[in-house]
């Protein structure tokens, strides 16, 4: 993606907060049925399972601030690393 798309796509979202909330909410509850229902699958009690998937996850919150975060690092062409064996090659080369 472009980086006029990518800024796009970041304006966008500061109008749909609601919206992307909702859906960051959706797709966490989703891991944690998911995860729950595998540990279930596994002979795990539902309320382990389900304590067991959340303690798994993390916190909803940190989850969330590290897909808002990682979301504009990665959509920043500056932020981006630069492949290792260009950095190793001008290291040896030192």
């Amino acid at each position: 993606m472009g980086l006029l798309a990518n800024f796009i796509q970041g304006v966008r979202s500061l109008f749909r907060r609601d919206a992307i909330e909702s859906e960051m909410d959706e797709e966490l509850k989703g891991f944690v049925e998911g995860s729950a229902a595998d540990k279930q699958r596994s002979g795990m009690p539902a309320e382990q399972a389900i304590c067991a998937a959340r303690a798994e996850m993390g916190g909803t919150n940190a989850v969330k601030h590290r897909i808002r975060a990682s979301a504009w690092e990665t959509s920043h062409p500056m932020r981006r690393s630069r492949p290792i064996s260009s950095a190793s090659s001008r290291t040896a080369a030192s």
